[in-house]
């Protein structure tokens, strides 16, 4: 990044919105129309935050957010399909004053996006999704595949079983997001994987 856009993230601005008596953790930047940037896993709003500057120098309000049970915001015990979390991030956009906004979803945070964009398409004004395939639109993945596409695979079933991933992997977490981190990552070095391994690795942050 150029200077003039190193000094815009020394401007990030976190806000705490109650929605449905969850906390919410949103960064915001810039001024203009809004832009909501939805992460993936395992990430947290932390992987906005390079683009966070560019798009408040280019003229928008960027919002980049935890989702439910993602880093600083609350991690309920339900609520966690993509239509409750697109939910409850309409009801965060609504609360700092954006009806109709710009929508990106990575990863994960794609399938809420979908989602939202789905529910409330008045709300939307543009949709910008990356990286990962939508449940229902897409072929599902067959659990019986070659090693080299399960390591992208693996975690999806292990994750879904109740309590057993949350029971092995306490303590461990950084060896678990490393794990995937070392394999997945095309630019190993700029993953934060150490702010993420915190943010997981904190009272039910793996929940």
């Amino acid at each position: 990044m150029n200077l003039a856009i190193e000094s815009l993230a020394d401007a990030f601005e976190h806000v705490y919105v109650q929605v449905q008596g969850q906390r919410i953790h949103c960064v915001v930047a810039g001024a203009g129309e809004p832009v909501l940037l939805v992460p993936g896993w395992p990430q947290t709003w932390y992987a906005w935050r390079h683009v966070l500057p560019i798009l408040a120098a280019r003229g928008f309000r960027a919002i980049a957010i935890d989702p439910p049970g993602l880093g600083d915001s609350d991690r309920p015990e339900q609520g966690y399909d993509t239509g409750s979390v697109a939910a409850v991030l309409h009801a965060a956009m609504t609360q700092l004053g954006h009806e109709r906004y710009h929508l990106v979803g990575h990863d994960v945070g794609m399938w809420v996006a979908y989602a939202l964009a789905s529910d409330r398409p008045q709300a939307v004004r543009s949709l910008t999704v990356a990286e990962a395939v939508i449940p229902g639109l897409a072929e599902a993945p067959s659990i019986f595949v070659a090693p080299q596409d399960n390591i992208f695979l693996w975690h999806f079933l292990f994750n879904q079983v109740r309590d057993l991933p949350e029971f092995l992997i306490a303590g461990r977490e950084e060896g678990y997001l490393n794990f995937m981190f070392d394999r997945w990552a095309i630019h190993r070095h700029a993953v934060a994987a150490d702010v993420y391994i915190r943010a997981y690795a904190s009272p039910g942050g793996m929940r």
